[in-house]
């Protein structure tokens, strides 16, 4: 083989290698990522065993959400429990919020479940009479909701005048353009004259005084701002108090948490544009200190081009290039006073748009939940449709008192599932809650107990979802065992291969080394 045809066949085979080794690293990373998913699988299974449900003492099955709050459901006895969620708010399955919001009254909605609120054995009223309420209170006006509110409210005029104070004296020293624009003409109307010297001085203290007197303004906005959103925090807070005043009447509740959850966002909103404010007052601040940091330099370069060095060229150069910066910083500055000022009209914007007509509507809802009710006929079941049980109308109403307090419904499938009920007492989402008769001065209602508390109540693994886990990791292990066999096969095959083609490089190098040594002894 001549010298070409080796130098060819040495190319050819690293070459080859090169790909091989290339294809064994591929190789290499997937058998990693297989690695890395069966520990992904491994940590699976163990959480999975690690499950836990609540059983019942005395059935020893599994608890889920619908036992937990069922009708006697935790054995004969037992006080009647309900879920309550973070915020204070019953949790109840889609199928009972369902039946709520189709009733008219506690009767339509005890009769979904088939069964009436009306005695049959009890002696009838001829004269009618009015629907049981819960407890009256004297009705909410509006001078009562003004007088309620009135340091709070007073309290947040207040901040707010010192804002528009604090924000006129802002903008009298911003950089108006008019009078910066004439200014700036009056510099470099004649920029060798000593008038222009003196021109120039009086624009660097006309910015530098800006510029300081920003910074002992900026200081104070952040505390005003804080101000106002504190005090509308402050009346959410007598809102709150005035709505567990009203609880118990024939109050539209929904309507009510809507408005304090729209509440809620706006303030959320407030506190953000607050923090835009706080941040954009900084970069307008920055902004105005390189316009006199600009102006500075501009001052400098001025006077080293027109006067100390009149006929260099260089100097005027960099005086112009100094103007340029000045004229972007001013440009600059400006822009951010006007971001400045799109910020400040967005902040009162969500006051004045969506705080004061939420504030109107408020308290509306509280004025109208607190009139005086009409008389209401009294349940009636003249067909017997529905069956009297004493016991299961006391369970239900309970039920339907809190549903007008407000409620969060959960899919149904997760009220079944053993699982879901452990996981969220477990980890603070829900709580559970159990009648007593003592609660409320021995009026009744319902107390915080926990697990630990509950005797009826005990954990245990959740056997079934065991063995679920258990098939699973064994399919996905066995998936993988296949997958990297097959990955071992393909590493084998291009291990073999590229040690012959190693081994043929190695021949093909000595024969092309022996050949060049005999042309050079025939030359030498």
């Amino acid at each position: 083989m001549g010298l070409s045809a080796s130098q060819a066949r040495l190319l050819t085979l690293n070459n080859r290698m090169s790909d091989l080794s290339f294809n064994a690293q591929l190789i290499t990373n997937d058998k990693m990522r297989l690695a890395s998913t069966s520990s992904k699988i491994g940590q699976n299974l163990q959480a999975a065993l690690s499950d836990e449900v609540f059983m019942n003492t005395t059935t020893n099955k599994e608890v889920n959400a619908n036992m937990l709050t069922g009708f006697q459901t935790m054995g004969e006895n037992t006080p009647q429990k309900i879920l309550k969620s973070s915020n204070g708010k019953i949790v109840v399955s889609d199928d009972t919020a369902t039946k709520f919001e189709n009733s008219d009254d506690f009767e339509s909605f005890v009769n979904q479940y088939g069964y009436t609120s009306v005695n049959p054995d009890a002696p009838t009223d001829p004269g009618g009479g009015d629907a049981p309420e819960g407890p009256s209170m004297p009705p909410i006006t509006q001078e009562t909701i003004d007088s309620g509110t009135l340091n709070i409210t007073s309290n947040i005029q207040s901040w707010e005048g010192k804002f528009d104070n604090l924000y006129e004296h802002l903008i009298a020293v911003t950089l108006d353009e008019e009078e910066y624009n004439h200014q700036l003409s009056s510099c470099l109307a004649a920029p060798h004259t000593q008038q222009n010297d003196d021109e120039i001085d009086d624009l660097r203290r006309y910015i530098r005084e800006l510029a300081q007197e920003r910074l002992e303004i900026e200081g104070s906005f952040p505390r005003i701002i804080e101000g106002i959103c504190q005090g509308f925090s402050n009346l959410k807070s007598y809102y709150q108090g005035l709505n567990t005043q009203c609880e118990g009447n024939e109050v539209n509740i929904d309507s009510i948490s809507e408005n304090f959850t729209n509440f809620d966002a706006l303030i959320a909103q407030l506190i953000t544009k607050m923090q835009d404010f706080n941040e954009a007052m900084a970069v307008a601040n920055e902004a105005h200190q390189t316009v006199r940091e600009r102006v500075e330099e501009y001052g400098i370069a001025a006077y080293l081009a027109y006067q100390a060095y009149p006929d260099d060229q260089s100097y005027q150069d960099e005086a112009n290039t100094a103007y340029a910066a000045w004229m972007a910083a001013g440009t600059a500055a400006m822009a951010a006073d006007g971001n400045l000022d799109n910020i400040k009209n967005d902040f009162f914007g969500i006051i004045t748009d969506g705080l004061t007509p939420l504030i109107n509507n408020i308290n509306a809802s509280f004025i109208q939940a607190t009139q005086p009710k009409p008389p209401t006929e009294p349940p009636t079941d003249p067909d017997n449709t529905y069956t009297y049980d004493a016991g299961r109308v006391f369970y239900y109403s309970n039920i339907f008192n809190e549903m007008l307090k407000g409620y969060i419904s959960v899919e149904d499938e997760k009220f079944n599932d053993a699982t879901w009920i452990h996981d969220q007492i477990k980890n603070g989402n829900i709580h559970m809650e159990e009648y007593s008769e003592s609660a409320n001065g021995g009026q009744g209602g319902f107390v915080e107990t926990s697990i630990a508390q509950d005797s009826s109540l005990y954990e245990e693994s959740y056997e079934k979802n065991n063995a679920a886990a258990q098939a699973e990791y064994d399919r996905l292990i066995s998936d993988l065992n296949y997958k990297e066999k097959q990955l071992d096969m393909k590493l084998n095959t291009i291990n073999t291969e590229y040690n012959a083609a190693k081994e043929e490089y190695e021949s093909v190098k000595k024969t092309q080394e022996k050949s060049i040594d005999r042309t050079f002894k025939i030359f030498g």
